[in-house]
């Protein structure tokens, strides 16, 4: 075994026999799970550090021959404190992980969820830090919406969104109505987008709120999933 030290966010925590956890990472490295002995008894060093969304240094012995370490310690660096003052972000928080553990295992969910809870937690729009945050996600998963023009005829002149066609449609191949411009070239400039856009896109006016629900009902739908923690925003969001 290998002993290793790593920054890590948790974005899985389950109860294993009477006082151990299971715990999934999104590590400097990649994913990483842990079984993390003692972490519900009251005298835990590492119950702290081993929270959903906390970002903590973990040390553990990695085995060669399974995909679950022993866990040694997790020092907890941040438990972003602003973000678990308010229902509201710490739903985008809860869906911002439940998001990454279920992409394909890489190196970039870390700094992505990093940057993301560290923008939220800042006080920055959290709408717009979540519909970067999912467009990012959607991108490296290879199922980010069309916006050239109409996802079915090429047309460049669009009218509406279609989640279950991928993209944009014209008014030829519309099964509604049109929608505002506006929401036409907001949702655009999000797919686009990235979180290193934030400030260009923060003066942008757009409903948030409903391009936020655009980009989860397109994220469940082509990953052929609903996010448990989408129950949560759906009570909490302002």
């Amino acid at each position: 075994m290998n002993s290793v030290s790593e920054y890590g966010i948790v974005i899985s925590c389950e109860p294993y026999k009477e006082n151990d956890g299971l715990i999934q990472v999104a590590s400097e490295s990649g994913f990483v799970s842990f079984h993390a002995k003692g972490i519900a008894k009251m005298t835990s060093k590492n119950a702290a550090g081993c929270q959903l969304f906390h970002l903590s240094r973990f040390e553990y012995e990695k085995k060669s021959s399974s995909t679950l370490h022993t866990l040694k310690t997790a020092i907890l660096q941040t438990s972003f404190p602003h973000i678990r003052e308010d229902l509201c972000l710490v739903s985008l928080a809860s869906m911002m992980a439940e998001c990454i553990r279920y992409s394909d295992a890489d190196t970039w969910q870390y700094p992505l969820l990093k940057d993301a809870l560290t923008r939220l937690e800042q006080g920055q729009k959290p709408y717009l830090v979540f519909c970067l945050f999912l467009s990012t996600v959607l991108k490296q998963s290879g199922i980010s919406p069309y916006t050239d023009g109409c996802v079915n005829c090429g047309n460049s002149f669009v009218t509406t969104i279609s989640v279950e066609d991928g993209g944009f449609l014209c008014a030829d191949c519309s099964h509604t109505g049109p929608l505002p411009v506006k929401d036409l070239k907001s949702f655009r400039y999000l797919v686009m987008g990235r979180l290193t856009n934030y400030d260009v896109l923060c003066s942008v006016e757009m409903d948030e709120v409903r391009m936020t629900e655009y980009l989860l009902d397109f994220y469940e739908f082509h990953m052929q999933m609903h996010l448990k923690s989408r129950r949560f925003f759906e009570v909490y969001k302002k």
